[in-house]
């Protein structure tokens, strides 16, 4: 029988195919324990990333929802800001006409022929819309209260409109409606601005952009 020998060692083959067996043997049992270690690593590693990514898809289900539903709220509130907000304008707008045809001409002919133009059925019937909103329909308090004053100062303006329109030639009766007018106006203007404040803020956050002015 053959000897091999390795360094101070000396085995004849037939004992050391055992030996070679044995180590094989535990070579394939590490290995398999390795790959085994490696595959439940990978399936960790996937487990965990699957799991991740049905967090993040639900988290961003999530945002969406809310999303939605933030941009149906802002855009409800505003809906119902923006006709409020068109009426306190088209006041302004009467209120402005008068006063510059009042302000332009002294109280003459020329004044008398004048103010014929004055929108005193327009007044009317801006202040009566107004005096049909329901102020539990306005979203905001803020906006509650500024459209409480827009009601008084309405009754008062539509006074001073038909004053402008009808008084003849009372010249200091006049004088007296245009200045309480003008001032009238002044704070429906402040009223006005706190309007469109509100309406352009609810529609930027529905994401519209505002196409008032």
């Amino acid at each position: 029988m053959e000897r091999y020998v390795f360094g101070v060692f000396t085995f004849e083959l037939g004992e050391l195919a055992p030996w070679l067996q044995a180590i094989g043997s535990i070579l394939a049992i590490a290995v398999a324990i390795w790959l085994n270690r490696e595959q439940s690593r990978a399936a960790e590693k996937l487990a965990t990333r699957q799991h991740q990514e049905s967090l993040d898809l639900l988290a961003e289900q999530n945002r969406q929802t809310v999303s939605r539903e933030t941009v149906a709220y802002h855009r409800s509130v505003a809906d119902r800001i923006i006709p409020i907000t068109a009426l306190i304008e088209h006041w302004d707008g009467i209120a402005s006409h008068a006063l510059e045809i009042a302000r332009g001409h002294p109280v003459n002919d020329e004044f008398q022929r004048l103010r014929k133009s004055v929108r005193g059925v327009e007044a009317t019937q801006v202040d009566d819309a107004i005096k049909r909103i329901d102020v539990q329909q306005i979203p905001e308090i803020l906006l509650v209260n500024e459209f409480v004053r827009m009601r008084h100062l309405s009754a008062l303006m539509l006074k001073h409109i038909q004053c402008i329109k009808s008084s003849g030639k009372v010249e200091e009766t006049i004088k007296q409606a245009v200045h309480s007018l003008s001032v009238n106006r002044d704070r429906v203007e402040e009223i006005l601005q706190n309007f469109r404040e509100r309406r352009d803020y609810h529609l930027a956050r529905a994401g519209v952009s505002p196409r008032y002015s």
